[in-house]
C-alpha cells in the first residue's frame, strides 16, 4: 500500500450480502497502521509489479470464515478511502462458480493519479 501524503489508515473488511438490507456484514478491522509512499511500481512490457514493496498489513483468512466475495477498504487518516475485493473459497470443487470482473476492476483503477 501506498500513503500520499504518508499518514495512518486502516482497512476493514466485508462479506458481501444481503444482511437484512444492508449489503456488507463488517467482519474485521485492523489496528492503525503506518502509511508509507512507496517507491515507483516495476514495469516491464505491459505488466505493473509492486512485489518489492514495503508489505503493510497481512490478512490471514481463518478457516472459519464463509465462501463468497469480500472488499477491504482502506481508509487514510484524512478520509480518502480505496477498496480491494477478494474472495474466500473452499479447497474443494463446488456446483456454483463466483465469477468477479478483475479486469473491468483494473480498467477503472486509477493508480497513480489517484496517489
Amino acid at each position: 500500500i501506498t500513503v500520499d501524503p504518508p499518514q495512518q489508515f486502516s482497512v476493514d473488511v466485508y462479506r458481501i450480502g444481503h444482511y437484512g438490507g444492508d449489503g456488507a456484514s463488517k467482519i474485521t478491522t485492523s489496528p492503525r497502521l503506518s502509511g508509507i509512499v512507496q517507491p515507483p511500481p516495476l514495469a516491464a512490457d505491459r505488466t505493473v509489479s509492486c512485489h518489492h514493496w514495503w508489505m503493510s498489513w497481512r490478512l490471514q483468512i481463518p478457516s472459519y470464515w464463509s465462501v463468497g466475495a469480500y472488499v477491504a477498504v482502506l481508509t487514510t487518516a484524512d478520509g480518502y478511502r480505496s477498496h480491494i475485493p477478494f474472495t474466500v473459497r473452499h479447497d474443494h470443487p463446488a456446483d456454483l462458480l463466483l465469477l468477479l470482473p478483475d479486469i473491468t476492476w483494473q480498467a477503472y483503477n486509477l493508480y497513480p493519479e489517484d496517489g
